[in-house]
């Protein structure tokens, strides 16, 4: 008779230690912009419809960017890479464009601020 409950009492034993030692889940990062490199120019930036490419790291496909406080259209490449298409308002006089990316909260949530240059 003591056979019997074996595979049972195991199968139980084993439910009741993975549920205690079960890795927590892993915590959403929040998307990191890299510095952008180099000044945005009036009338003169590398692409003529005024898209810039965004580099960092944790990019969600469902990721939206805010330049200046209004949101604009994002283009998600990889989790490494947002392109933004930016509106002529934002580069008509010189100063700071802060750029933000915003992944869903569950994924992350928002970004560190970084600042476009317009000179």
């Amino acid at each position: 008779m003591t056979g019997m409950f074996a595979k049972q009492a195991t199968a139980k034993l084993e439910e009741v230690f993975d549920n205690i030692f079960k890795a927590a889940p892993a915590a959403a990062k929040s998307p990191v912009i890299d510095p952008p490199v180099g000044t945005l120019v009036h009338g003169k930036i590398e692409d003529a419809d005024l898209t810039v490419t965004l580099t960092g790291s944790g990019f969600d496909r469902a990721a939206r960017v805010s330049v200046g406080g209004s949101e604009r259209a994002a283009v998600y490449k990889s989790a490494r890479e947002i392109e933004v298409k930016l509106d002529p308002a934002d580069v008509k006089k010189p100063g700071r464009l802060d750029v933000v990316v915003y992944n869903p909260s569950d994924k992350g949530g928002a970004s560190k601020a970084v600042s476009l240059v317009v000179a």
